[in-house]
């Protein structure tokens, strides 16, 4: 009887050893991070899970709506040492404030 295992079935075996370790540390992942996702969601932030779920990343939508400001081109400034008054001296404008706003849950 030949008990030799093959190429093929260590590359299963290792196969299902990875995907076992991924879920693992996605669960791992889901634990740590619930309370800082939760507090995400509430303000409708989009959440990232990176490096195999132990990881996050968190962007607010909100600033999609920003460009820069056409009269001081993003500067700021519209002559050295005046603010402009388009942007008060950010550099950026407000396209639509409520455009892709997710509605906010009162606490």
């Amino acid at each position: 009887m030949d008990h030799r295992i093959t190429h093929a079935s260590r590359c299963k075996i290792c196969l299902r050893l990875l995907a076992w370790l991924r879920a693992r540390l996605a669960r791992i992942g889901e634990r740590a991070f619930a309370a800082t996702d939760g507090f995400a969601r509430e303000q409708g932030w989009q959440i990232t899970s990176t490096h195999a779920g132990v990881g996050r990343r968190y962007r607010d939508p909100r600033f999609d709506s920003l460009a820069p400001c056409s009269r001081c081109r993003g500067r700021g400034t519209t002559a050295p040492g005046d603010l402009c008054q388009t942007c008060n001296g950010t550099g950026r404008i407000v396209l639509d404030q409520t455009a892709n706003l997710p509605p906010r849950r009162s606490a």
